[in-house]
């Protein structure tokens, strides 16, 4: 823990915001459909600690404002299985897991934003349209969708489909004036090499403007393990891919108002 302590105090003293996020319970690297951490609870970490670790996380860096919000789980999904649903009411209903542990951090934190990913590994927030997650304080409540060049059958679409069945699936929460309306934050999206595929997905971002996070600025997994994906090499200093650089920055805006 110390560790993550001094890697947020260096972020944040930096002027960076941090957002938190459970990826996994057992210390390993994400994600696959074998890897029996799909859902947010497992047999050695029931939802109850699951709940716990999330509320500890959130006192830890409560003084700090630039610690500014919890990814409740990543890419929710199927695990030994079982498939995680929404609205259902049942043990595996993923919005009412997020609602109960998003209130008890709001409990500690009123000022957290409180982020919820969709199932199917974080690109199906259809529930929403029905079942939408109620917090104490409603307008902590992010939605957030992930999606990649190798995304199952979205990705091989033709960009006017792809775009369209982008909203239908996951952007549409960013639609003002309904019951289910909360804003959207791309939380994953990443791509190893240029592609068309790649090339969807940044036009997306370009014609949309949803926030988003890039997975990934690690330059490996683990020593010896390149990260294809990641923005540097494994020196942590230079860029892996200098034209990626340049095409994400047609996506950020510039912020003249913003000062560390």
């Amino acid at each position: 823990m110390e560790i993550l302590d001094k890697t947020v105090e260096s972020l944040t003293n930096n002027g960076l915001i941090v957002l938190l996020n459970n990826h996994v319970s057992t210390a390993m690297w994400c994600c696959s459909s074998t890897d029996g951490e799909g859902l947010w609870y497992t047999k050695e970490y029931p939802t109850e600690m699951w709940e716990d670790c999330l509320v500890q996380m959130v006192s830890r860096y409560k003084e700090n404002p630039l610690v500014a919000g919890m990814d409740l789980r990543n890419e929710v999904r199927a695990a030994n299985g079982e498939f995680a649903s929404w609205g259902t009411g049942k043990v595996t209903d993923w919005a009412k897991a997020a609602e109960l542990a998003g209130n008890k951090i709001l409990e500690v934190n009123p000022d957290m934003l409180i982020i919820v990913e969709g199932i199917l590994s974080a690109g199906n927030l259809i529930g929403a349209l029905v079942k939408k997650v109620e917090l104490s304080r409603p307008e902590k409540l992010v939605y957030s969708g992930h999606i990649y060049p190798f995304s199952p059958i979205i990705s091989d679409l033709p960009y006017s489909l792809f775009k369209s069945t982008m909203h239908s699936m996951q952007t549409f929460v960013a639609d003002a004036g309904f019951n289910y309306s909360a804003p959207y934050w791309m939380g994953e999206f990443g791509c190893g090499g240029d592609s068309e595929k790649w090339q969807h997905i940044l036009q997306f971002l370009q014609e949309t403007d949803h926030d988003w996070g890039y997975w990934s600025l690690d330059g490996y997994k683990y020593p010896g393990e390149e990260e294809g994906f990641g923005i540097l090499n494994s020196d942590y200093q230079t860029l892996r891919y200098p034209w990626k650089m340049d095409q994400l920055r047609t996506i950020m805006p510039i912020l003249s108002n913003h000062k560390p």
